[in-house]
C-alpha cells in the first residue's frame, strides 16, 4: 500500500510541475498576440482552478 501512494504522489508531482511548465507558455502566447492558442490555454487553465477551488 505504501508503494501505491508514493506513486500517486509522484504522480501528482508531476502533473503539477507539467501545469507549472505550461503556464508560462499560455501568458507568453497571449503577450505575443496570439490570440487563439492562449485563449485555448487561458481556458484549459480556468477548468483546472476551477476543479481545486
Amino acid at each position: 500500500m505504501k508503494i501505491l501512494e508514493v506513486k500517486k504522489l509522484n504522480l501528482i508531482i508531476i502533473v503539477a510541475l507539467l501545469i507549472l511548465s505550461f503556464l508560462p507558455v499560455g501568458i507568453f502566447m497571449v503577450v505575443k498576440g496570439d490570440k487563439k492558442n492562449g485563449d485555448i490555454i487561458i481556458n484549459i487553465d480556468n477548468k483546472i482552478e476551477k476543479k481545486f477551488h
